[in-house]
């Protein structure tokens, strides 16, 4: 086959859109948060998760912010693979 895995039917579904680094954020410390905070609601976790990122400096926040950036590098990549695959006349 090609270098395409779209145009080969290996994968069928679209590239998943990019998160962003503050969700990248929440799903590394909301299980933590839960532990620490067994007895809060989940609206309450989150707000206690937006309030913590809100209070990181830049640089605390900088590793989410570089996986957010590679994942939307990533799907800008797969995107362009997809777009490529349904246009039947090239290669």
């Amino acid at each position: 086959g090609s270098n395409n895995p779209y145009r080969d039917g290996y994968i069928t579904e679209p590239p998943k859109k990019p998160r962003a680094s503050y969700l990248l954020f929440q799903c590394a410390y909301r299980s933590d948060f839960q532990k620490r905070y067994s007895g809060a609601t989940q609206g309450e976790i989150m707000t206690m998760l937006g309030d913590t990122w809100r209070a990181m400096s830049e640089l605390e926040q900088a590793p989410y912010i570089q996986l957010a950036q590679e994942e939307v590098a990533q799907y800008e990549k797969e995107r362009q693979l997809l777009e490529k695959a349904q246009k039947p006349n090239e290669l």
